[in-house]
């Protein structure tokens, strides 16, 4: 097999700087590439909806996350009024307690006056 001057030995018909510019310029457009299946109309709507279902999924995740946050807050609330109520409750139950001892008390000093 003769070789040619300036020529490939690989059976090309290219010589280095050709061969070179090819590689370039294949890299260049396999590095921008896109394939057939993703240009079409179809493709394009599908990313669209693939997008705005993930935007959905976490809109929804973000307002379920709201929602139990206010569910908390909530229920911080209501344990916070069941506590001052029970408290204002005990406080009252405390005050009749002591007023029937103070009844009863005076009940029994006049039992004892009497006899």
């Amino acid at each position: 097999m003769a070789l040619n001057k300036g020529k490939r030995a690989r059976g090309s018909n290219f010589t280095k700087e050709e061969e070179l510019l090819l590689v370039r310029s294949v890299c260049i457009s396999w590095g921008n590439y896109t394939s057939k299946k993703l240009k079409t109309p179809m493709s394009k709507r599908l990313r669209q909806t693939n997008s705005t279902s993930k935007n959905l999924f976490y809109e929804k995740k973000i307002m379920f996350a709201e929602e139990e946050i206010e569910r908390s807050r909530l229920e911080q609330e209501d344990i916070l009024i069941k506590r001052k109520r029970d408290a204002e409750k005990h406080e009252w139950e405390g005050e009749l307690h002591r007023k029937k001892l103070e009844l009863l008390e005076i009940e029994i000093k006049q039992r004892m006056l009497n006899n």
